[in-house]
């Protein structure tokens, strides 16, 4: 299961032997929202590719497992805080910084709460 509007949604990068690899996928279902796709994903209707923040809750309810996880392109996706100039050094933002780096560094699923 694809997202529609996402340029390249349909190419999925795996690391085989080395070499990065963009497999072509199709499926019965593309739709413009990653939550139904969650959903459906949930209800076995298929299998997606999504950032960690996304299928954080669902894999660590085991609604949702893992796999390929070997074979995953290395590159992450960022998460990226803008900020006006000098607004980063303020306490507020320090701490807010820090909930990010704490709560989307690692996979989700994986930190103990």
């Amino acid at each position: 299961m694809t997202l529609s509007h996402f340029p390249g949604a349909n190419r999925w990068p795996f690391q085989i032997d080395g070499q990065l690899v963009q497999v072509e996928v199709k499926g019965p279902v593309a739709a413009d929202s990653a939550h139904m796709l969650l959903k459906l994903a949930i209800e076995g209707m298929g299998i997606i590719r999504f950032g960690d923040n996304v299928v954080a809750h669902a894999v660590q309810n085991g609604d949702l497992e893992v796999i390929l996880q070997d074979f995953q392109e290395p590159n992450r996706f960022p998460l990226w805080a803008m900020l006006p100039p000098g607004r980063q050094r303020t306490p507020k933002i320090k701490v807010f910084l820090d909930f990010l780096i704490e709560r989307f560094g690692p996979a989700p699923w994986r930190a103990k709460r």
